[in-house]
């Protein structure tokens, strides 16, 4: 977050109170949830209930509408006769197949509940070039066509950020292309039309990333375009310098997009 809403660069301040990004929509499936009725996983049952009448008309019951207990099971267990024994579920959870513990529900929710899932591909963490966890990159799935323009590919159908220990935030729908954003250059290129250049720092359109690096449809986890450096300060002897406060900062944007600064090793061996 940059302060007061704008960001500097150089001589120029831009504003990112408007900042918008249209997204096509991904393939999303629709699905009704019966909750009580179609328990997929089931946490809680109790014996069936048994309620034997002066004149029944099939038998003494195992259920009948009398019960306090009530739900979907009530039809399949009315008129049972003994001495059959069962289980009732009475309460667990209801989904889809990919998610069988959407929600919560139980035997007397007679709630219908609308809900909706998206493919998704397996990739839900961003690594650096040794295959450490890599915290605030952005990450964008592109769909088909042409419009709208984002960064390095067209018609985006979602956005995802990596967290502090590079797992992105959400699943990330199926698309047609995976390009992960060194952290957030393509904001900056989007906030000021193209002054600070976006940069892709893996991208499955290029085929050396998916073969080298790994692949977001097979894949858990992909490497990027980061290395790790380490920075040794000498001095004209050759000796090492302790102490010293070193800055390392990118020019174009006097350190808006790379910023890091440590301090050398108060020992020199």
């Amino acid at each position: 977050m940059y302060p007061n809403g704008t960001v500097t660069i150089g001589t120029h301040t831009y504003s990112i109170s408007q900042l918008e990004v249209p997204l096509q929509s991904p393939s999303i499936n629709f699905t009704t949830l019966y909750a009580g009725s179609e328990l997929d996983n089931v946490n809680t049952t109790v014996a069936v209930p048994q309620y034997p009448t002066a004149t029944p008309l099939f038998g003494e019951y195992y259920y009948n509408y009398s019960s306090s207990i009530v739900g979907a099971q009530a039809i399949y267990y009315d008129h049972k006769a003994y001495p059959v024994n069962g289980a009732w579920d009475i309460a667990g959870y209801v989904g889809v197949p990919s998610i069988p513990n959407l929600l919560p529900s139980a035997s007397s929710d007679t709630e219908a509940k609308m809900v909706f899932t998206y493919p998704t591909i397996p990739l839900a963490a961003i690594e650096d070039w040794d295959g450490r966890p890599l915290p605030n990159q952005m990450v964008v799935e592109y769909g088909m066509g042409t419009t709208p323009v984002l960064c390095a590919g067209t018609a985006p159908i979602a956005i995802d950020f990596s967290g502090v220990n590079g797992q992105l935030l959400q699943p990330l729908p199926a698309g047609n292309r995976t390009v992960v954003y060194w952290y957030d250059s393509c904001l900056l290129y989007t906030i000021t039309g193209g002054a600070y250049p976006f940069i892709n720092i893996y991208d499955t359109s290029i085929q050396s990333d998916v073969n080298n690096l790994g692949n977001p449809v097979l894949q858990a986890a992909v490497e990027t375009h980061v290395v790790p450096a380490t920075i040794y300060l000498k001095s004209a002897t050759g000796t090492g310098i302790p102490g010293a406060l070193v800055v390392v900062f990118d020019q174009p944007t006097m350190g808006n997009e790379f910023l890091g600064f440590n301090i050398t090793a108060l020992t020199v061996q």
